[in-house]
Parts: structure tokens; C-alpha cells; sequence
């Protein structure tokens, strides 16, 4: 990482930075002062909204499809529904979960139907609900994860659930154990019938794929010699067998079961799998410049999944290298596509093998930055 000889000049603190003892132990002092603060407010913000939760009051997300959020003053009663988009902008006001239009009243039951008397699958569902151009409140079409998500949703039989998942001080998110979490049973009156609701539940337990690795190879292998060949459609159309991301998460991917059956793909995947590989490289990447940055002190918030704000001052885009051999030595392409333009751009450079050898720091403004490794940086600017 570049480094600039800036000297700091504390305005509002009763030390001067001159380099003393002192000042050091001063500094370090109120870093810890200020890492506290953060701790005991974040404990105190999620106490409140523990508390919010316990009286019945949705706390934050989107209502989902079949409910609406209702906006009530701090005496319950009704003021608006909110729509998709809108927040609540007085403090002493809650927002509580209502039944919504009636047509998606019909179309949340007949899904929850659809498993608890016919067995159908979420692929099964969302492939029908686009057949017949039903549309999400986003507009959006319908996929196997969406409804899968909806089925195991408690909030439809007026269940509130909190704290399944923590994600405290911008840590990453984990999941959190079944006795933690904050229970409202009741909070609000339930769009679908619990004994429906429960019944759905039965269902898909029995889907769940308690197969060993040898087994589902077997199944695998089976249907290669069926078909002379595989795929993701072919998989998941198969009744009797796990599906494909069943294989993508067991093996690493459906290339590499692919492999372990003996059959290779007309089409070169692997380029999918740089691209996986590369993408849990830069979260990972990102993570680690903001933990380095907190523990030197700085406050780093997250503006985007590439951008940090250091200090509430300073955009920083955190961006990865691709690494290109040229016959006049190697070379780190980064593309920095983004509105608005960061006002710097940290580069991690990589060597062949992806490991992060170094760091290059570069002023914002440029949408493509070319890194070499005797001469300094080149920058091409596309308008």
C-alpha cells in the first residue's frame, strides 16, 4: 500500500500529534474508547429492536408476497400502507404485517396447496406461476428459491422470528442456534390456514437427501448411461434423485461430479469455476482490507459490495487484479465501472497461482487501470 507523508492534525482532542509517548498512548486509548462505543451501542440497538419485536412490530425487510406493511402511530392506530420502497419517516411510529390483495391471498394458498396435497416441488411451482404470467410485487419472475423461502416462512401463519442470523459490526452473516432467536407466536393474523401451513412442512422434510457420496454417484453414473450425457435440466427432471445443486454443493460443483462419472461436457465450463473462485476472493479480500483498517483505527463502512467509506470521508474501491501474462512481462487488468467514480482505487495484484502478492493504491477516475511491473501506472480513461 502506497504511503504519503500526511501528517494528521486532531481538531477537537486535547493531545497534539507530534509522535511523543504520550500522544501514542493517548491515541490508542481513545481507539479503544471509540471501539467500546460501538460495541455497547450496537448491544443497545439490538436490545430495542428485541424489545419492538416482542410488542408484535415488524422490524425492517419487505413484507413478502401475500402481506403489506401498515404503518401505526405510537397509539396503534392505522395511518397508511406503506409500498414497495417507502419507509416510515417518524421515529415513534411501528410498522405491523396485513393481509394483502386478495388475488396474491389466492395465489400464496393454492402454492402452500400444491406441496401439502400434490407433493409438488418449488421448481414445479415457480414454473407454473410464470406459465401463467403471474408476477411478484417486484415484478419479477418466480424461481424454485423464492418459493422455497416462502414455504418455510413462518410469517405467513403470523409468526414473528428474529435473530435468526447475526451480522453485528458489519462481522460476516452467521446464522444463529434455534435458542437464540426471538419467537412472536401470534403477532398478527395468519394469510394461510396453520394446519396447511404445517402440513407443508411435513412434506418437504421428506425431501430432504440423506445419500452418501458413493450413492449418489451411482445415481449419477445411471443416468449418464441412460442418456449418454448430463445437465442441470436433465438432473432435476430425473424423480428419484437428488438435484443438481444437491451435486453442486457435495462435490464442488456439477463439473467436478461430472468428473468422478467419467463424463466430460461438450462445452468448457471451467470458466465458471475461475469466476466462482475469483468472486469468494474479492469478498474475502474486502473483509480483510476493512479489518485492517478498523484495527488501525479508521471507521469503515460498507457503501456497496466493492466500495468502503473510510472515515465517512473517503470512497475507497477495493478491486482485484487480473493477472494476464504479455510478452513484455505480466500484467494486473482492473476495470473500475462503477457511478460515482471511488476517489481511490485500492488494487491487490496477484501472482499466478492467486495468492495476493501487493498492493497499489491509485487516485479515482480512471475506468480501466493497466499494472505492469517496472513501470508505473498506465491509465486509460473510456467516456
Amino acid at each position: 500500500m502506497a504511503r504519503y507523508p500526511i501528517r494528521a492534525v486532531y481538531c477537537t482532542e486535547p493531545f497534539c500529534n507530534d509522535g511523543s509517548p504520550m500522544a501514542a498512548v493517548i491515541k490508542g486509548l481513545k481507539r479503544v474508547m471509540a471501539g467500546e462505543y460501538s460495541r455497547e451501542l450496537s448491544e443497545k440497538t439490538f436490545e430495542g429492536k428485541c424489545r419492538l419485536i416482542r410488542l408484535g412490530f415488524r422490524q425492517g425487510g419487505i413484507a413478502g408476497y401475500g402481506l403489506r406493511r401498515l404503518l401505526v402511530d405510537a397509539t396503534g392506530q392505522p395511518r397508511c400502507v406503506l409500498e414497495h420502497g417507502q419507509h416510515k419517516c417518524i421515529q415513534n411510529d411501528r410498522v405491523v404485517l396485513v393481509p394483502g390483495p386478495p388475488e396474491e391471498l389466492a395465489v400464496l394458498r393454492w402454492i402452500f396447496e400444491q406441496v401439502a396435497r400434490h407433493g409438488r416441488t418449488p421448481t414445479f411451482i415457480a414454473r407454473s406461476l410464470n406459465r401463467r404470467d403471474v408476477r411478484s410485487p417486484e415484478g419479477r419472475p418466480w424461481t424454485s428459491q423464492r418459493v422455497g423461502h416462502m414455504l418455510a416462512n413462518e410469517k405467513y401463519i403470523g409468526h414473528l422470528v428474529f435473530n435468526r442470523f447475526s451480522t453485528k459490526l458489519q462481522a460476516p452473516r452467521a446464522p444463529n442456534p434455534a435458542e437464540r432467536w426471538v419467537r412472536v407466536d401470534g403477532a398478527f393474523a395468519p394469510v394461510v390456514r396453520p394446519e396447511l401451513f404445517f402440513k407443508a412442512q411435513a412434506v418437504m422434510a421428506g425431501w430432504t437427501t440423506r445419500i452418501s457420496n458413493e450413492a449418489a454417484l451411482a445415481t449419477l453414473r445411471a443416468l449418464l448411461v441412460k442418456h449418454g450425457a448430463l445437465s442441470a435440466r436433465l438432473i432435476n427432471a430425473t424423480k428419484g434423485m437428488p438435484g443438481s445443486v444437491f451435486y453442486e454443493n457435495r462435490f464442488g460443483g456439477l463439473n467436478r461430479a461430472y468428473a468422478l462419472v467419467g463424463y466430460k461436457p461438450r462445452r468448457d465450463y471451467r470458466y465458471i469455476e475461475g469466476y466462482t473462485r475469483r468472486t469468494r476472493l474479492r469478498a474475502a479480500l474486502r473483509d480483510d482490507v476493512a479489518r485492517r483498517l478498523r484495527e488501525r483505527g479508521s471507521a469503515v463502512e460498507r457503501e456497496s459490495r466493492a466500495v468502503l467509506v473510510v472515515d465517512g470521508r473517503r470512497r475507497v474501491a477495493v478491486m482485484l487484479g487480473r493477472f494476464r501474462p504479455t510478452p513484455g512481462g505480466p500484467r494486473w487488468l482492473v476495470q473500475v465501472h462503477m457511478t460515482p467514480q471511488p476517489d481511490w482505487v485500492l488494487i491487490a495484484r496477484p501472482d499466478p497461482q492467486g495468492a495476493v502478492q501487493d498492493y497499489w493504491l491509485v487516485a479515482g477516475g480512471a475506468h480501466c487501470i493497466l499494472l505492469g511491473v517496472r513501470h508505473r501506472t498506465h491509465r486509460d480513461r473510456h467516456q
